[in-house]
This record gives structure tokens, C-alpha cells and sequence, in this order.
């Protein structure tokens, strides 16, 4: 219903304006929303009282120093057993769609092909029993964890090529065409995933992986974590 009330109530272009810009002005959303559209302060609170009645916005303190955040209208995490029968088409289909329903086509196009490639990887490569699924949601962003307890991929690609350091290994993955199961994979799973989100993060042992969209480039960033992420 959350979903429905804001495909039906965010065609303003007002509303639009204050979702966009809300998250790095939290505090003074009202003033420079008043500014760009021109139109009282007044009108404005009356916007940004009905965000918030939708479920779309939260807002705490007074009016003064009052500061709004996009509500979270989506929280949904479950683990996954994982067998010899465990089938990723499956589980999108039994457990992610119906939770996801009411997204754009584009969106829900790409929460699916990310989300089967990852869980797929999983599945063939972790050697692990099970997997972990959160998945989050705002009026902006729809937001999808897959993770699991197994080997780790950096270390697994980095022990199949003889590589010296797991970035390495990264890199390499990063380049696509790169798979530990020839037979059965194309090595372009990860490539294409990061690069069809917004942002994508993979992080395993003490390397974190970021790809991000930002505006027209995508920037990449490569570090060693001090704490290290089984799996």
C-alpha cells in the first residue's frame, strides 16, 4: 500500500524536489524548497506534513529545528538453506517479487537480474550452507544484501590463479571474464551486476569493493578493512 500511495503521490514535482534533496538537508528542506519553487513556507509544511502522513518521510524535533528523514518503508531479511535443489530463479520469485511488487518495470528488472546473479554466485561458489537476503526501501532506493558464511571469494580466485594479494584478485573480477567454474560460467555475473546499480559493494576477508554511479562516471574504490567479513 506504502508502494501504491507513492507511485500515486509523488507526480508534484514539489513532493519530487523534497524527496530528492531531503537526505543532505534534513534540517532546512523547507527553506530551500520554499526558495526554488517560490511559495510560502506555509504551503511547504503542508508538502511535507503529507510525506510524512504517507509513511514517506519521518520528522522529529520542533518546528524550529525540526529535521526529516526518508522513512524506511521497506524492511524484510530471511536466510536461505542451501542445497543441492536451492534455485535462485525460485527464491526471487517466492520471496523478493512479491515483497518488491508495485516497483517500476526498469527497477524490479534490474532488483532481479542483480539479485539471481549474486545469490547464483552463492549457490555454485561459496561452499556455504546458507545464505543471508536483506532487503530495504525508501521513496528513493530500494536497497538488496545477499550474503553468506563461506569461503570468501577474493580468497577463492585468489588461491585458483595463484595470485599474491586477494586485490588482486579483485581487480581482475572487476575486469569480467573471470570465473573459478569455466564450464558453467561466463565470469560476467559481478561485471555486469556492478555496473547496472547505482551503487554495488562486494566485501570479503579484509577487501571492500565499491562501484558507484555518480552522475556520468562511475568511481571505484579498493581498501583493506581492519575487521574481516567471513564469506
Amino acid at each position: 500500500a506504502i508502494v501504491d500511495a507513492l507511485i500515486e503521490h509523488t507526480d508534484s514535482n514539489i513532493r519530487n524536489f523534497m524527496l530528492r534533496h531531503v537526505v543532505e538537508h534534513p534540517n532546512d528542506i523547507a527553506r530551500l524548497s520554499s526558495r526554488r519553487f517560490k511559495i510560502s513556507r506555509v504551503a511547504i509544511g503542508r508538502y511535507l506534513r503529507e510525506l510524512v502522513e504517507l509513511g514517506l518521510l519521518t520528522a522529529k524535533g520542533n518546528t524550529k529545528d525540526r529535521e526529516y528523514k526518508l522513512a524506511n518503508i521497506l524492511d524484510v531479511g530471511f536466510q536461505i538453506d542451501i542445497t543441492s535443489k536451492t534455485n535462485e530463479s525460485d527464491v526471487w520469485l517466492q520471496r523478493v517479487a512479491p515483497v518488491l511488487k508495485g516497483l517500476p518495470e526498469n527497477v524490479l528488472t534490474i532488483c532481479n537480474w542483480g539479485f539471481t546473479e549474486m545469490l547464483n554466485n552463492v549457490i555454485d561458489h561459496s561452499n556455504s550452507e546458507l545464505a543471508y537476503v536483506e532487503i530495504s526501501m525508501t521513496a528513493l532506493a530500494v536497497s538488496i544484501i545477499v550474503g553468506d558464511k563461506g569461503v570468501g571469494i577474493f580468497n577463492k580466485i585468489q588461491q585458483k590463479f595463484g595470485y599474491n594479494d586477494p586485490r588482486q584478485a579483485l581487480l581482475e573480477l572487476s575486469k569480467g571474464k573471470l570465473t573459478t567454474d569455466e564450464k558453467n560460467h561466463t565470469g560476467y555475473g559481478i561485471f555486469f551486476t556492478s555496473r547496472a546499480f547505482n551503487k554495488f559493494v562486494l566485501g570479503s576477508g579484509h577487501v571492500y569493493f565499491l562501484r558507484r554511479n555518480d552522475g556520468d562516471e562511475w568511481l571505484l574504490y579498493l581498501e583493506e578493512k581492519e575487521e574481516s567479513t567471513s564469506g
